[in-house]
């Protein structure tokens, strides 16, 4: 073969490469922005319905309970933990029951 079409080849290959690693990249950028976007709505959603069931004046994990049974959030309430989970959402409680943090949890959780 001539030096022409070797350089040819090498530089179509290398360019078809960078083509694909530039389209690859730019698709998993894509992916992760979109679940970014999901998670941010998911916790908004949650601090929605805390702030719900705070302004109806829970205190206490059974108040808490009670408020996020009335507005049906599909919670779940582990008083052994001292924890009630929503969506991405854990509302945590000291040993008195009482309200003490916020938090959310990720995969590596």
């Amino acid at each position: 073969m001539n030096k022409w079409k070797i350089a040819f080849l090498i530089s179509t290959i290398t360019t078809l490469l960078v083509i694909i690693g530039v389209a690859y990249i730019v698709f998993s950028n894509t992916l992760v922005s979109g679940h970014c976007k999901d998670n941010e709505i998911i916790v908004a959603e949650d601090l929605e319905q805390v702030s719900i069931a705070i302004s109806a004046g829970a205190r206490t994990i059974d108040e808490f309970d009670k408020e996020l049974e009335k507005i049906n959030t599909g919670h779940w309430t582990e008083k052994e933990y001292q924890t009630i989970r929503l969506k991405v959402v854990h509302l945590i409680f000291d040993e008195n029951g009482n309200f003490k943090r916020i938090e959310t949890y990720g995969k590596e959780q």
